[in-house]
């Protein structure tokens, strides 16, 4: 079995702590390699705000030019600082603008026979910024091969499962959030006063398989929007103070997700949330089923007021590596 060994140490991951905790990466130590082998299995963690998503597309002119810009970009920027040239890096799981991740998984090719024992300062996060942090890096079996360019297939298929976290605040004044890497995202704060048990009572109509073509935008439109969801929950992370408001946690697992569709959720969640006429679970399960018709979704999707919650309370939380993995890629 490819990689399963190897990846055994990947799978069993603690839920991660609450947004109020500082992320600081966990102390591991590098794994030793074949000598020829060049590819890696890396994880990361990394801010969003910075960032204008997860990928970096060379082939775009726009991009080629600002390699900083993107998660991916900026990981290659860093290993080229001290390996030869070049060094690529895709992600798993990708993330859109602002989209924080507590953890991700992606593919690394590094040049020359040797890289692994020169990687030790951006192992260390010493050419990292914006709140990036390189977790882990492990060798690949050398038969596991990915084809560069054609690594965005290969990453498709490493993860079975993805857990999203949407971070909410609600009643009283805005806390202040920084962005400076000791926190992963920025609460999306709400004024008034949401009903949490409507959330969640909500929340139970988006498990199961859904056509969520009323749930994404642009591009995600024009793919197949069946999808499964294996839980959605709303809980209470951190009550109100004198200071600070009440503190909610949208936490999402799924096997796949649409364009916007986590934000696209969230933002249902709460509008249940506001007791918007039309947002319960009920009304939901109508705008989800594959016999009515798409035209009369965008009407209801309209009359809610339906759209994506903002960027910046998003990360993904968990990845789980497919067990798919011993495909033999090459």
């Amino acid at each position: 079995m490819l990689c399963l060994a190897l990846l055994s140490g990947f799978r069993q991951l603690p839920r991660p702590p609450n947004l109020a905790t500082r992320a600081v990466a966990p102390r591991v130590s590098l794994a030793t390699p074949n000598e020829a082998t060049l590819n890696c299995l890396v994880l990361v963690s990394y801010d969003g705000s910075f960032s204008k998503g997860s990928c970096y597309n060379r082939n775009d002119p726009v991009q080629a030019g600002q390699p900083n810009a993107t998660v991916e970009g900026l990981l290659e920027v860093a290993l080229d600082a001290v390996l030869p040239h070049p060094n690529y890096i895709c992600l798993a799981s990708r993330t859109d603008k602002g989209v924080s991740a507590r953890m991700n998984y992606g593919v690394g090719a590094l040049a020359g026979p040797r890289a692994w024992k020169m990687v030790t300062g951006i192992y260390r996060n010493e050419f990292l910024r914006f709140g990036l942090r390189l977790c882990d890096l492990r060798p690949l079996p050398q038969k596991f091969r990915v084809r560069w360019p054609s690594r965005g297939m290969v990453c498709d298929a490493m993860t079975e499962r993805k857990r999203y976290e949407y971070f909410i605040t609600h009643g009283g004044r805005a806390p202040e959030c920084s962005h400076d890497g000791s926190e992963d995202c920025q609460p999306w704060h709400l004024k008034e006063v949401l009903n949490v048990s409507a959330m969640q009572e909500s929340a139970g109509a988006f498990v199961g398989e859904h056509d969520f073509h009323t749930f994404t935008s642009q591009h995600g439109l024009q793919r197949n929007a069946t999808r499964r969801i294996l839980h959605v929950g709303v809980e209470k992370v951190a009550a109100a103070t004198n200071t600070l408001p009440e503190l909610l946690c949208v936490s999402i697992l799924g096997e796949s997700f649409l364009y916007r569709m986590v934000r696209y959720i969230v933002f249902a969640l709460v509008l249940a949330g506001r007791h918007r006429p039309g947002a319960t679970a009920a009304g939901y399960r109508r705008l989800l089923a594959p016999s009515a018709s798409r035209s009369a979704k965008r009407k209801q999707k309209q009359q809610l007021g339906l759209g994506p919650a903002p960027a910046r309370g998003l990360q993904l939380a968990e990845v789980y590596l497919s067990r798919r993995m011993d495909m033999g890629v090459s």
